[in-house]
């Protein structure tokens, strides 16, 4: 079995936790980011800041875990989707997956994405 984790941006995540969870055979780091220019709320509908997600790269990086990021294509970030490509070229990430929402729960009550692009 392949694990890996996506955790929220809390102060819970750190540089020690990401240690636990690789001496623990976490394989893979995931992350949110869908958006390339700040303030790079990760997604909008949980509303974390890309700052927190930035870190926690950095960590991934200096445990050498792969790093995968999700990203939800939104009427609000869908202009910025080549500059999210390159950004995550440059970065080296294992593996970009893209999503379009589906409308329902959070999503729904966000005009941005009840909508569609």
């Amino acid at each position: 079995m392949h694990v890996a984790m996506t955790p929220s941006a809390t102060p819970l995540a750190t540089f020690e936790a990401f240690g636990r969870a690789k001496d623990a055979a976490c394989g893979r780091w995931g992350s949110a980011l869908t958006g390339r220019t700040p303030p790079r709320t990760t997604p909008s509908a949980v509303g974390r800041e890309f700052s927190a997600d930035a870190g926690m790269l950095g960590f991934a990086r200096r445990l050498q875990l792969p790093v995968q990021v999700n990203t939800t294509i939104t009427r609000r970030n869908v202009g910025q989707v080549d500059a999210i490509a390159d950004l995550l070229a440059a970065e080296g990430i294992a593996t970009w997956s893209v999503f379009f929402l589906v409308p329902v729960g959070r999503g729904r009550r966000r005009a941005d994405h009840a909508r569609g692009i």
